[in-house]
């Protein structure tokens, strides 16, 4: 999330604090509540075996993630403007 942050500020830095606040405070009010909402990633079964999940919290942002006992790990948080896909290149 930082490198999208900082991409952000250089053009808004108000406009970056404020998709930095609402990633934040969607994703915890929504993934603490519902930590298995987000959707396996199927379409890569190394890492539905592990039990990651996608979910878009705003309309341009996915946060990939898992569980684990009682906990949300967050992975990685990507731009949807962006081929999401490259992720799991190697």
């Amino acid at each position: 999330m930082r490198d999208i942050i900082r991409h952000m500020a250089k053009e808004s830095p108000k406009a970056a604090q404020h998709v930095r606040e609402a990633l934040i405070s969607k994703t915890k009010e929504v993934l603490t509540a519902n930590p298995f909402l987000g959707r396996l990633l199927s379409e890569y079964p190394e890492y539905e075996k592990k039990g990651v999940r996608r979910y878009l919290p705003l309309a341009h942002y996915s946060i990939l993630y898992f569980v684990t006992n009682d906990t949300v790990e967050i992975w990685h948080v990507w731009d949807n403007r962006r081929n999401w896909t490259t992720l799991f290149d190697d």
